[in-house]
């Protein structure tokens, strides 16, 4: 459903109803965080702020380490996203969740966090430090045999 947040928006919230619903707890914090990149792609920063923040929330309380992974990483591409940029902030919450998703070997996550951090350099006029992030993601893609 790429580039289609009318379609798919409504699925991850009817996906994430039914989790609660059914009572599925080891499920809703991946529901949670996946709804909070669907607001992100969406424009809908502050509701992708505050479903993110639930999901990571639930997903440290569950020990579900993966899944705290993507929403720090997520977190990364929101403070990447702000009006205005706070550079610093973001670099660093992508550097935190590219270092979680290194310890647990998430080379895909990890390839996602140094993408978003080339894109958020280049958007902030750091151009020569926007090339190399960037040429490591294209890289690190490139042996997984995955397109960013």
């Amino acid at each position: 459903m790429a580039g289609r947040n009318d379609a798919a928006l409504p699925l991850l919230e009817e996906a994430l109803t039914l989790t609660k619903r059914i009572g599925l707890k080891q499920s809703e914090a991946g529901a949670l965080i996946d709804l909070a990149e669907g607001y992100l792609a969406a424009g809908r920063t502050d509701e992708a702020q505050r479903t993110v923040a639930e999901g990571l929330a639930l997903a440290q309380a569950q020990g579900e380490r993966g899944n705290e992974t993507t929403a720090l990483r997520i977190l990364a591409d929101i403070a990447a996203a702000a009006e205005p940029l706070d550079v610093a902030d973001a670099e660093e919450a992508y550097r935190r969740a590219r270092a979680s998703a290194e310890a647990l070997r998430m080379s895909p996550e990890a390839a996602r966090c140094q993408l978003g951090l080339g894109r958020m350099l280049d958007r902030a006029g750091r151009r020569e430090d926007a090339r190399c992030a960037l040429a490591v993601a294209a890289a690190e893609f490139e042996t997984m045999q995955m397109s960013a």
